[in-house]
């Protein structure tokens, strides 16, 4: 696979940092790992590193935690991001799901549901060389036949429920039911490369059920939300 040159690289990360309300990318964090960070004055030179995530562990005994591994060369970087779970307390982890494909890409870990059988983790990713910024989808694991599912359609998803004009960030929050995931709803950062179209004027929360892939209303008391 061909990348873009170092500057290209830079450029991109420039982009991103001066973007308001847009997490920075990180050396550390798993979920927004990059072969470059800002340092407070500057990128650092793009380097391969790695970073886990806690283990996830649910109440019938699994075991579940992610790895990013960031691969840096000749000024060019590619993520490979790996679920493992291991089915019991003396059992050896395994790999369930793994993601390679040439750009960036990270996970965080969210939890198990309340029934214990499904994992819960959210799938960051991005375009290096690029301002299209981060992008979110679920992630689930399901033990009861040893399944992986990544869900790209969230977006068609919420944005059928909204209306075809819509420009919206997504966030997976928590469980609801054994079936039905929380999603954090907000406003896109701003563009001047197009005419924006905002479905939400404050963050708002809504449901996503996984077994039947739709969006319905979280009825719940307002509250204020944090980032």
């Amino acid at each position: 696979m061909i990348f873009a040159p170092l500057l290209g690289l830079l450029a991109f990360f420039a982009q991103i940092n001066n973007q308001p309300n847009t997490p920075l990318v990180s050396a550390t964090n798993p979920f927004y790992l990059s072969c470059t960070y800002w340092d407070g004055k500057s990128f650092t030179d793009p380097a391969s590193r790695s970073a886990k995530t806690p283990i996830s562990e649910s109440k019938n005994g699994y075991r579940a935690y992610g790895e990013v591994q960031v691969m840096a060369k000749d000024g060019d970087c590619e993520n490979t991001t790996t679920l493992f779970v291991a089915k019991g307390k003396d059992v050896e982890f395994k790999v369930v799901y793994r993601t390679k494909d040439g750009g960036g890409n990270g996970i965080r870990m969210v939890g198990w549901s309340p029934n214990g059988q499904r994992l819960l983790a959210e799938l960051n990713k991005w375009a290096y060389f690029s301002d299209t910024g981060f992008e979110g989808r679920p992630l689930v694991y399901n033990s009861a036949d040893d399944s992986t599912t990544e869900f790209t359609d969230l977006d068609k998803t919420v944005l059928k429920y909204f209306g075809s004009e819509c420009d919206f960030e997504h966030s997976v929050r928590r469980w609801q039911s054994d079936s039905q995931i929380v999603v954090r709803i907000s406003q896109a950062p701003a563009s001047d490369e197009y005419e924006q179209h905002f479905c939400v004027k404050s963050p708002m929360l809504l449901l996503y059920d996984l077994d039947k892939r739709a969006i319905s209303s979280l009825t719940r008391a307002t509250k204020k939300f944090s980032k």
